[in-house]
């Protein structure tokens, strides 16, 4: 059994393309977890759970992935990454049982690389510091397209504009932006957009697409910072901005500079002109903040 999990863990990362020092790290870990006889009962209760339901409740996932994680002495990145590349064998099955391709499949958990090499640059560990984020991915109900992924949910605010009103129980299209390690071309955006559009018209009866975003990128100030011309700045254009917050505890600042913020903005890396633009913030001790943002999709 042990081979089968490694066979597959290190199929899925040469497939997907993760660095070989992660394959490395990721299939050591594997070793040493399934080496204590108590973790292979932990890990096997998970997958049961999720093979009986797609929805169970993703919690269980994460603190069995902490028990591994203790019970082996291994990191709880590592082990986090580890455990969430063996459940997507499983996640195949709900996927197919749900009518969604292989294909979305794919660029559905290409995520699990994104955050691998991310979680290798902010935490120094290749691995997953942020297991809640992969609910939706498991329980098929958040979906990629090129370079961006969404999801449905409640709009939660009143807004109207060019004759259509919406209330807050309405059902709109929530959009994130990866950390793909590429850019954001314009281009890019009207591609995922234009098959998401189609995505949910045809599999969830969307007659009229809204798109929304709640994001730091969203922040209105950003676009005082960046060129118009700039990837970015399109991006932001795209969306009328009808809510945006503040907050001076930098504790999102890895999301711009790869690194956590340790309290020293002397450490921060001003490669970019983006990046001195926030660093010269948090300098100054100013705030960062977020925007939330509606778009009224008529391209498709």
């Amino acid at each position: 059994m042990t081979n089968d999990r490694k066979r597959y863990l290190t199929g899925f990362m040469r497939d997907f393309g993760f660095p070989n020092e992660a394959l490395s790290t990721a299939s050591d870990a594997l070793d040493k977890i399934f080496a204590v006889p108590e973790c292979r009962g932990i890990f096997e209760n998970v997958c049961r759970l999720y093979e009986k339901n797609r929805e169970f409740d993703w919690s269980e996932a994460i603190d069995s992935a902490a028990r591994l994680a203790k019970l082996s002495s291994q990191n709880v990145f590592t082990v986090n990454l580890v455990v969430l590349v063996l459940l997507t064998e499983i996640s195949k099955k709900h996927y197919a049982a749900e009518g969604v391709s292989e294909e979305i499949w794919r660029q559905n958990f290409k995520d699990l690389r994104y955050k691998c090499i991310e979680c290798k640059l902010v935490k120094g560990v290749h691995g997953i510091f942020c297991p809640g984020w992969y609910d939706r991915f498991f329980n098929v109900t958040r979906f990629s397209f090129g370079k961006l992924q969404f999801e449905t949910n409640d709009f939660g605010h009143e807004y109207s504009k060019n004759g259509l009103s919406l209330l807050p129980e309405d059902r709109v299209i929530y959009v994130h932006i990866p950390r793909t390690g590429e850019k954001l071309y314009p281009a890019d955006v009207d591609d995922a957009c234009l098959n998401a559009s189609a995505f949910y018209k045809k599999k969830y009866g969307f007659e009229r697409i809204v798109f929304v975003c709640h994001s730091w990128l969203l922040y209105p100030l950003n676009k005082q910072l960046l060129s118009e011309n700039s990837n970015l700045y399109s991006f932001i254009s795209r969306f009328d901005i009808i809510e945006e917050g503040e907050s001076a505890d930098y504790k999102d600042a890895w999301r711009l500079f790869d690194v956590d913020y340790n309290g020293d903005p002397e450490e921060l890396p001003r490669d970019t002109s983006f990046r001195k633009a926030y660093y010269r913030r948090i300098k100054n001790r100013e705030p960062l903040g977020w925007g939330f943002g509606v778009w009224i999709y008529d391209r498709g």
